[in-house]
């Protein structure tokens, strides 16, 4: 097993190196032999799970069926959907900042890859997010699964990040890669030879350019507590399929019948056996031989399996006939109480880790405010949990509300405003058209009488003219 002479792997996994020295390639190197031989095959196994590829089970015949119920994808997309189907709001309340903000997020297509991020944080138990410069000299980021890549970072309290490893094996058998410091990166190739080059890419974000994305200190993934248990039904399923299989292709025992191969064609065509007995002594008999059933067992097996599948991974089972039984949003916010105390922790660690990127991001792209101005404290995370709504039920909610609490609080009761904020400046807008226009009409009106009692007076002074010559 790949040693670590200076560093060091901690309990959650995190590659630490003493702030006391300084990093060498060497020591890049072993963290790199460590994490090809330990945490990448880990990781490569969880895709292949999530991709239907599991491994089969060696003490098994030739033969056997191997039925693959994918747990995993449908645990991760739906914890993953139910989190981030909504895109998050990312905001700031400065208007000329804001805009820029946004203008860069759709530019760097920030929505996919936080989809992704949240994603293969809940199938790896952690993720990366790294922020790069392209031949543009534009700056985006992009998802890096942690099969690939890895952060060493200082043994302080705080883990300052020291660098950002990503490689890729190639056909040859030699692995190359890039390794990301805090002012540059270099690229390098042959990993045993791993040799810091003269040839050094500067680098604009004033640190590591990646971040640690995960949903809970552990880095467990949403199928790690259940795996066990997804094997089993896996297994289960396919001794059932086995069992189909035997009763298809029965074996037929035949006693006191001696045939030749087309009398035992004839039985597989005709499907009948006829016995013509010479001797009453001699024992003849026919029959299918018959394999106990445990077709009861099996089912309460699965049954209770996958129960406990969605009860530990807290993950809810969307299709079980629960949910169709629940009448009311109330009863339905129970039924999803665990995936929302999942999803509520997850988002507390996004948020902090979405600050370091945009901290990051903010020391190369301008966003406004001044000279070292960083966006990341002054930004606003809005996640909003992916459930079907009762429009009818927030309406009644949210009328009941007027008068007890801000404009800004009834409307955020409403699923269907994703901007409080914004929403209550339309409805300013809209009200303050209407007003013009009322002022509008009132002086065309206004003028419109003043203009007929104008006529009037002058059809009155041609009259009494009129009247004077006669």
């Amino acid at each position: 097993m790949a040693l670590l002479t200076k560093g060091t792997v901690d309990y959650n996994g995190n590659y630490l190196f003493p702030s006391s020295l300084k990093l060498t390639a060497s020591d890049v190197s072993e963290f790199l032999d460590y994490h090809k031989e330990v945490d990448a095959p880990a990781y490569k196994e969880k895709l292949d799970y999530y991709m239907a590829k599991p491994k089969t089970y060696t003490n098994l015949r030739d033969g056997h069926n191997h039925l693959v119920v994918n747990y995993p994808k449908y645990l991760v997309d739906t914890l993953n959907g139910f989190f981030v189907g909504i895109p998050p709001t990312i905001k700031t309340e400065t208007a000329q900042v804001n805009q820029k903000l946004q203008d860069w997020l759709t530019f760097s297509d920030f929505t996919d890859e936080l989809s992704e991020l949240s994603k293969q944080a809940s199938l790896y138990g952690k993720t990366y997010m790294l922020i790069y410069t392209n031949e543009e000299s534009k700056v985006k980021v992009t998802t890096v699964p942690p099969y690939c890549s890895f952060i060493i970072y200082d043994d302080s309290v705080a883990h300052n990040p020291l660098a950002f490893v990503q490689y890729q094996n190639n056909d040859s058998g030699s692995t190359t890669g890039t390794i990301y410091f805090d002012k540059h990166w270099v690229q390098f190739s042959n990993y045993d030879k791993i040799k810091f080059s003269d040839d050094k890419h500067n680098l604009l974000f004033g640190g590591v350019p990646a971040v640690e994305f995960y949903d809970n200190e552990e880095r467990t993934g949403i199928t790690d507590g259940v795996k066990t248990l997804i094997d089993s039904v896996n297994k289960t399923l396919s001794n059932k399929a086995d069992d189909v299989d035997y009763f298809a292709d029965a074996y037929m025992f035949l006693k006191g019948f001696e045939l030749d191969l087309n009398e035992q064609e004839s039985i597989k065509d005709t499907r009948l056996i006829q016995a013509m007995v010479q001797d009453s002594s001699q024992d003849v008999d026919a029959k299918f031989l018959e394999k106990p059933n445990a077709d009861e067992t099996q089912e309460h097996l699965i049954d209770r399996e996958t129960n406990l599948i969605f009860q530990l991974s807290m993950v809810a089972n969307i299709n079980d006939e629960v949910f169709g039984n629940a009448t009311s949003g109330r009863s339905l916010e129970y039924k999803l109480l665990s995936m929302r105390n999942l999803t509520s922790n997850k988002e507390r660690k996004f948020t902090k880790q979405l600050r370091k990127v945009f901290d990051l991001v903010s020391r190369a792209v301008t966003f406004g405010g001044g000279k070292d101005y960083s966006i990341a404290n002054d930004l606003e995370f809005q996640f909003v949990r992916n459930l079907p709504n009762n429009n009818s039920e927030e309406a009644d909610t949210a009328s009941k509300l007027g008068g007890i609490v801000s404009q800004e609080t009834q409307l955020s009761t409403l699923s269907i405003v994703s901007d409080p904020k914004a929403e209550m400046k339309k409805i300013a807008d809209e009200k303050a058209e209407q007003v013009k226009k009322a002022i509008e009409n009132q002086q065309k009106f206004v003028g419109s009488d003043s203009e007929q009692s104008n006529n009037n007076q002058d059809s009155d002074n041609n009259s009494d003219n009129q009247k004077a010559d006669d």
